[in-house]
């Protein structure tokens, strides 16, 4: 069982973990909530900016033009070249007669359309033309005339009605600031959640080192508590075994006292497997690969557990395999009497062996219940066992000798039913 202390530093990891994303997240949110508030704000200011300096623009042109009005095409085009550098881009004025406007510049609108917004300005003078903004300023002033032809007859009075087109420099310049805060508030927000990413993963890995360091410090503590006690068993063991196989042999066919002594070498032999088991498991970490017929090697762990009741399938193995035959063959053998033991009476495990891609997979089913739910990875922790008679170590053998080839073992309910055991090895 972990240590309190590790238990600990786990959850400690794991706030450090939460809180290291939450916090560059909650800043990064304000940022942006601190900047679209901006932008909105300043979207609004850029409006009452730009009606400004429209209506600083109508009197400077007024003043620049100056009487008589209506004025010619040529002061209008020099009022425009004076004020080019303030924004101004055109502006249009109605003739004498009211017919054609008189139009210095570009005003992005046909004569007919100038005509119309000098003739009926839009609401609060004011248009938006593309990135400009249009305004009209005064109106035109119709006066009837004396001794005309008609009662309806008349011309047009003097009169100071005029459109200007501007590009407003200063709310532009305001747009561009918040927007490049925003952009910066953004990429700032894009940065901490990187930063949040990295430090997740970072805790992540050092929970998983701390995790990983946990179980070495058990498995060494393990390792030398079984290498004692499997030494200090196996020798006893061995007398125990002998002399109950010499009782056996000179009892009766049948009788209780032969049940005994035939239970006494069963569990001595039982125990005998545990031992074997346990020195297996603390062997030193030490591989030797060197090239073998994979399928050879799982076609003899077969025979080593029980061939009728496993089938095999090798026709999809490559033909040479780095690996070390005799280890791999104890974590086979182990994965398939685990296969058999768990498979109903009638049935057959299945083996296989095949290249994926670029590994060497084994794949071991028993007919039984499946893994069950939440216990893929447990079921491989030492001493870890469903069934009564089990020692909990073979699976944890397997996967030790299976890890020490680089490899992993990987455990889960086949869709068809039953628990299939799958080995990779690069």
């Amino acid at each position: 069982m972990p240590s309190q202390d590790h238990s600990e530093t786990i959850r400690s990891l794991r706030r450090v973990r939460w809180a290291q994303v939450l916090v560059p997240f909650a800043i990064g949110l304000a940022l942006v909530g601190t900047a679209v508030q901006s932008w909105v704000t300043v979207q609004r200011a850029a409006t009452t900016v730009a009606m400004s300096q429209g209506r600083r623009m109508l009197r400077v042109v007024r003043r620049s033009l100056g009487p008589p009005f209506p004025p010619t095409q040529e002061r209008l085009e020099r009022v425009l070249n004076m004020h080019e550098d303030l924004g101004l881009r055109c502006v249009a004025m109605p003739d004498e007669d009211g017919g054609t406007p008189v139009i210095a510049g570009d005003c992005k609108l046909p004569p007919e359309e100038v005509r119309r917004l000098l003739d009926d300005p839009p609401p609060l003078g004011v248009l938006r033309i593309d990135r400009n903004v249009g305004m009209v300023g005064g109106r035109p002033r119709w006066r009837r005339g004396f001794g005309a032809a008609s009662p309806d007859a008349g011309h047009w009075a003097h009169s100071r009605s005029m459109l200007i087109v501007f590009e407003p420099l200063e709310a532009h310049a305001l747009q561009r600031s918040v927007n490049r805060s925003l952009v910066v508030a953004l990429a700032a927000l894009l940065a901490l959640i990187a930063a949040a990413i990295v430090l997740w993963r970072l805790s992540r890995r050092a929970e998983q080192l701390q995790e990983s360091a946990e179980s070495d410090r058990r498995l060494v503590t393990l390792g030398e508590m079984s290498a004692v006690l499997a030494h200090e068993i196996r020798n006893p063991l061995a007398a125990l075994k002998g002399h109950a196989q010499l009782l056996l042999e000179r009892l009766g066919d049948t009788g209780a006292p032969r049940e005994k002594a035939a239970r006494v070498v069963a569990e001595a032999q039982r125990l005998e497997r545990l031992t074997e088991d346990l020195l297996s498991f603390v062997r030193s970490s030490q591989v030797s690969p060197v090239p073998v017929d994979p399928a050879a090697v799982l076609r003899e762990a077969v025979r080593d557990v029980d061939p009728a009741q496993i089938d095999v399938d090798t026709a999809a193995a490559p033909a040479s395999w780095r690996l070390d035959p005799v280890r791999i063959h104890q974590a086979l053998v182990n994965l398939l009497r685990n296969a058999v033991d768990a498979s109903p009476a009638g049935t057959h495990a299945e083996a296989s062996v095949a290249r994926e891609g670029e590994a060497l997979g084994f794949r071991v089913r028993d007919r039984g219940l499946g893994v069950p739910a939440g216990d893929a990875e447990r079921i491989f922790e030492p001493f870890y066992t469903t069934r009564a008679q089990g020692t909990g170590l073979g699976l944890a053998v397997a996967r030790r000798i299976v890890e020490l080839h680089g490899g992993a073992v990987t455990a889960h309910t086949h869709p068809e039913g039953g628990a299939e055991f799958r080995v990779v090895i690069p």
